[in-house]
């Protein structure tokens, strides 16, 4: 479930925040002049979420997991990121 302006990032197995390329950097599209940027690493990322300007605010976004191990989940929202807004999933099946 998320709540709020967020761009779900998934990436992994053992990936760890330091791996993202915070450099890496895409507009968001739609968004006016001078807006944040999402991180658009690509490398290792098994899921980035919906544009959240195109979706209310409070929305459930489902995800699957290509396998098991332990996989970082990240708000791809720059100013998020550098918030340390980032957890972790573990799979065990």
């Amino acid at each position: 479930m998320i709540a709020g302006f967020h761009v779900v990032a998934v990436y992994g197995p053992n990936v760890k925040p330091e791996d993202v390329d915070q450099t890496d950097v895409a507009p968001l599209p739609g968004a006016p002049p001078g807006f944040p940027p999402m991180i658009d690493d690509d490398t290792k990322r098994v899921y980035r979420g919906p544009n959240p300007l195109t979706l209310p605010q409070d929305r459930v976004e489902v995800v699957q997991f290509p396998k098991r191990g332990l996989y970082l989940v990240i708000c791809a929202f720059v100013p998020h990121f550098n918030d340390n807004m980032w957890g972790w999933v573990r799979v065990v099946k």
